[in-house]
């Protein structure tokens, strides 16, 4: 797996406790290259991509997908700050190691086999989220 689809797991996952378009056009892309995850469509279901991303991912050719950043990251995961997250709604924004993820906390609870409650907060049920950040919660 190379560093970007780390990265990318990384940023889904991080988000603790943890429907979108159809992303088959982006995994095929990348497991043409054999740089997608295993599970690529419900990952990238859960991202919520800005604008020209999925064009850039799709258009990318191997070499690019392999690339420790490639020439997509910074459209697909902008820089970012400090480590934070915020919900609004039921996504949450994150800012972890440098990038920013935007998810659906329905699409984050699917990828760890568990139900979202409806909640994206910094507490549920009287709990605080481990570090005092938005999570979504999961089941």
């Amino acid at each position: 797996m190379n560093k970007y689809v780390a990265l990318l797991l990384s940023l889904v996952f991080w988000l603790p406790g943890c429907g979108g378009g159809d992303m088959s056009p982006i995994c095929e892309a990348l497991n043409k290259c054999a740089a997608a995850p295993s599970n690529c469509e419900d990952t990238f279901d859960a991202l919520v991509l800005p604008g020209g991303c999925e064009e850039a991912v799709i258009e990318a050719d191997c070499e690019d997908h392999h690339l420790e950043t490639p020439s997509y990251m910074d459209l697909c995961f902008p820089p970012c700050g400090a480590d934070s997250a915020v919900c609004t709604g039921d996504i949450i924004t994150a800012c972890f190691q440098g990038r920013t993820s935007t998810t659906r906390c329905p699409g984050v609870c699917k990828l760890v086999d568990k139900t979202y409650t409806g909640v994206c907060s910094n507490e549920y049920q009287g709990q605080p989220s481990p570090d005092g950040q938005d999570v979504c919660w999961c089941e």
